[in-house]
């Protein structure tokens, strides 16, 4: 489990465990809504796990990590009136 931002606890899974639920959902004759029932886990997630299996489970992108100072730079702007 990990803290999120306002301290509430929630549950993560490992790769492993996301790979058997997807796999489980895309068994012949099986369907989400009965994976979710079986696992305990909502639809959207699901959904979302069978999205990232289809791109080699590539988490969502991450913003670049912030600039330091040193990094910054400054461009000269005139201003008109």
């Amino acid at each position: 489990m990990s803290a999120a931002k306002d301290g509430v606890k929630r549950r993560t899974w490992s790769l492993e465990e996301r790979q058997g639920i997807v796999a489980e959902a895309l068994a012949p004759g099986a369907s989400v809504a009965d994976g979710c029932a079986a696992a305990r886990k909502n639809a959207n997630l699901i959904f979302k796990w069978l999205r990232r299996s289809r791109g080699n489970w590539l988490d969502r992108p991450r913003a670049p990590a912030k600039e330091t100072a040193a990094a910054q730079t400054f461009v000269p702007v005139e201003v008109w009136s």
